[in-house]
């Protein structure tokens, strides 16, 4: 009795079976800069090893062409998705999808192709843009008051920035105070390479564990409330993990805006802004 059966044997680079085209590793990297309508994307390419007898026989590492490919469904190929086609190069590339959609999970991929037109996929990944905030307002530097015993509105007329050097305190502070008031109310966040935050949602933590992996969609809201009178009003307050604040960032300034609030026994409803330099 014969049996027969059919295996896809490892290519012998000393058999002069033809020309061989090896495809590249490639690496998709988890996504950065998120925010509402944009994400940024990035991909490694590294050609795959060529032996001494694989230049003699002429085989072929490089690669025609790289790119993304990205879409609104999981199981993305190069058919299905939309396609974002690079140099040759091989290295790192990246680049930023813009006009998304608020609230949105989005998928990506990177991809290569051969000189013989084979294609190779890196490991599928995805995001979901920041939501819209619900709340907005048409007045800047305006707060209601932000404690049952405080009658005043609270309107912060300095709005400064500055960079914490304490482990755990992020890479920029935002200080809205006021010459009137004993409150300041303190944002700090850290963003990827100290850029300003990008326009989205923002969850409270207590601290940021590591510095040096910065996140833009968490933030710190201290309040500072120096009055003195311990038996009568609060002494400050911070956010807790279920706080969430929105940022709108354009050309001309950082806003911080305020949907009813709750830190301690404040409320903040209301919105201040940074006015960029």
């Amino acid at each position: 009795i014969i049996y027969s059966c059919s295996v896809d044997a490892p290519f012998d680079p000393l058999s002069n079976s033809g020309t061989q085209y090896y495809l590249p590793f490639i690496t998709t990297n988890t996504s950065q800069k998120v925010s509402i309508n944009q994400a940024t994307i990035s991909g490694h390419i590294e050609l795959a090893p060529l032996s001494i007898q694989d230049g003699i026989d002429g085989n072929s590492n490089e690669i025609k062409t790289k790119g993304f490919i990205w879409g609104l469904n999981k199981g993305l190929n190069l058919d299905n998705g939309t396609k974002i086609a690079f140099d040759s190069d091989p290295g790192n590339y990246s680049t930023t999808l813009e006009n998304l959609t608020a609230g949105t999970k989005y998928y990506f991929n990177t991809y290569a192709t051969n000189a013989n037109n084979q294609s190779k996929l890196g490991i599928e990944q995805s995001f979901t843009t920041a939501k819209e905030a619900p709340c907005d307002y048409d007045t800047d530097n305006y707060l209601r008051p932000i404690y049952k015993s405080y009658d005043q509105s609270y309107l912060p007329d300095n709005i400064t920035l500055t960079n914490p050097d304490s482990y755990g305190e992020g890479n920029l502070k935002f200080v809205a105070s006021s010459n009137n008031s004993i409150i300041s109310i303190i944002v700090q966040l850290n963003e990827i390479d100290g850029d300003l935050p990008l326009s989205g949602s923002y969850k409270g933590v207590y601290n940021f564990d590591n510095p040096s992996t910065p996140s833009s969609n968490e933030m710190k809201i201290t309040i500072e409330d120096n009055n003195g009178l311990i038996d009568i009003y609060p002494q400050g307050a911070i956010n807790n993990e279920d706080t969430e604040i929105y940022i709108k960032t354009t050309e001309e300034k950082v806003s911080f805006i305020f949907c009813d609030v709750a830190i301690g026994e404040y409320v903040l409803t209301g919105k201040f802004s940074y006015q960029i330099p």
